[in-house]
């Protein structure tokens, strides 16, 4: 609202300004709400495939899949009900973490890994994570309070130390440590 010679009038340019995802959402039929909100209406009325559709990620609610968020090695992403339980930012790292996934497998760049050799498997596995997590690492102001630091640091540095053990890189330090200036990576953005 601002007030001038008219009077009190409704200027929507400051509202999409102040609240882009809010007026999003009032464009999108979901009404004057937060992303947040919008999500717990759909988890609430039991469409979580409704959810995912409606916030443009890929993949597909699967509610008995032991992971959040999963990639199979086609590329194919699936969601569990816990990708939804702690609000739009999170949903949003989950989502954020597959894309990645879903590029790095469409990129063809495990065409070489036997899936069945559990040795390739698991060293596809520890790379395809450690990549993932200095992704979600870097752009962790896409997903403000995503609440997943700490865990991401931890598998930062377990995953880069497989891949180093598993190289012959024994003296060679994956470990990650954060810099002063990574608080960078924590600014809030969009895209």
């Amino acid at each position: 609202m601002q007030i001038d010679q008219s009077g009190w009038t409704f200027n929507p340019s400051v509202s999409v300004m102040v609240y882009p995802e809010h007026t999003t959402n009032l464009v999108r039929g979901q009404g004057f709400r937060s992303n947040d909100a919008v999500l717990s209406r759909f988890v609430g009325a039991g469409n979580h495939q409704g959810a995912i559709d409606y916030f443009g990620f890929k993949g597909r609610y699967i509610e008995d899949q032991p992971w959040p968020g999963h990639t199979d090695e086609y590329g194919n992403i699936t969601y569990n009900q816990a990708a939804f339980k702690s609000g739009f930012d999170y949903m949003h790292y989950v989502a954020s973490e597959e894309m990645f996934h879903r590029r790095d497998v469409l990129a063809s760049n495990y065409d070489d890994v036997d899936w069945s050799d559990d040795l390739q498997r698991a060293d596809a596995q520890a790379n395809g994570e450690y990549k993932a997590n200095m992704y979600q690492y870097r752009n962790q102001g896409l997903f403000p309070s995503h609440g997943q630091t700490k865990l991401m640091l931890q598998r930062i540095t377990y995953y880069g130390d497989w891949i180093g053990k598993f190289n012959g890189n024994y003296s060679e330090n994956y470990g990650f440590q954060p810099r002063p200036w990574h608080i960078i990576y924590k600014i809030p953005r969009k895209w």
